[in-house]
């Protein structure tokens, strides 16, 4: 799989996660005939083609307790889309859950909010833990963020160990 967010696609429907270019690939049935192409590969259901389909199956993922769904919908409060209000604070709130439901790029969105100072107080030791918690369990861009920040800070051979 992909590492990086725009190699993959999270799917509502079921909670799986499935390469981009997989995405577009023909998807076949038990038989080996070839079915719709807008439907999920892992579990048939059809996509959804408007937004308050896919706001539904959202909050069914969410009801589920599922940490990439979870990671998304504070997404979606950062941004303000999908019919929601610009909220930072919930955004972090739902993070933090996602993160405890073991989320790697929970720690990594936490961390940059706290480096940033993006609706909190700057804090960049605190945001430093939590890309250390987000690169410990594989994240690839939590990996560069700490990597950059060793570069800034003159460490290049640790920046470079890291990266």
């Amino acid at each position: 799989m992909p590492t990086l967010e725009t190699g993959q696609r999270y799917k509502t429907c079921c909670g799986k996660t499935i390469c981009s270019g997989c995405v577009y690939a023909p998807v076949y049935d038990d038989q080996g005939n070839e079915v719709d192409n807008e439907k999920c590969a892992f579990c048939r259901v059809p996509t959804p083609y408007t937004d308050e389909e896919a706001i539904e199956r959202e909050k069914k993922r969410l009801e589920a307790d599922d940490p990439i769904a979870i990671q998304k919908q504070g997404y979606y409060y950062t941004e303000g889309i999908l019919g929601l209000s610009r909220d930072r604070v919930k955004a972090l709130e739902l993070w933090h859950r996602s993160a405890e439901l073991g989320y790697a790029k929970a720690y990594c969105d936490i961390g940059t909010v706290h480096y940033n100072g993006e609706g909190v107080v700057v804090d960049k030791k605190k945001g430093q833990h939590y890309y250390e918690q987000a690169a410990m369990m594989g994240d690839v861009q939590a990996r560069y963020n700490l990597g950059c920040m060793e570069g800034m800070a003159g460490n290049t051979e640790r920046a470079l160990n890291i990266i």
